[in-house]
């Protein structure tokens, strides 16, 4: 965000720049009178430009925030959150995630089968035991039959 700033400042300046110094350049003898209106004319042109890159910045942002909160990877992210996973168990997941090809890689917590030791032993090698650890944590039946984070018997508000 900080640079998008510093380059929008910065065509802003140039375009400026240009327009002020443009008889300055000319020959002196061919080079036009510098008058108000040449200069409003040029602060107008600079404005329009500074605007236009604004309101671009602003929609770029927009669409990047948008994409990055409603991706694959963000309910990902927020299922690890969800079920405290900690860094070497999301990297784990997302290792088994590439492995199988898949492209929607929150499948590991809703399909065991991702999960199987069986197979990802050739992949994994020695993570394997930390792969069937995470497949009981997430898929773990307590004693009532009800899955670790549902709640049994009546509630009450």
């Amino acid at each position: 965000m900080r640079s998008l700033r510093q380059a929008v400042v910065w065509c802003a300046v140039t375009v400026l720049l240009i327009v002020h110094d443009a008889p300055a350049v000319a020959s002196p003898a061919n080079a036009p009178e510098l008058n108000d209106g040449m200069l409003i004319v040029g602060g107008a042109i600079g404005a329009v430009a500074l605007a236009v890159l604004g309101i671009a910045a602003y929609v770029v942002r927009n669409m990047l925030r948008r994409r990055r909160r409603y991706s694959h990877k963000a309910l990902f992210d927020g299922l690890c959150s969800t079920h405290g996973l900690d860094r070497t168990a999301r990297a784990l997941l997302w290792q088994i995630a590439r492995l199988h090809n898949l492209t929607q890689p929150a499948r590991l917590f809703t399909e065991p089968q991702w999960l199987d030791p069986a197979c990802l032993q050739p992949c994994l090698g020695t993570r394997t035991p930390e792969a069937a650890a995470l497949q009981s944590q997430l898929f773990a039946e307590s004693e009532d039959g009800d899955a670790p984070g549902r709640q049994s018997g009546p509630t009450t508000r």
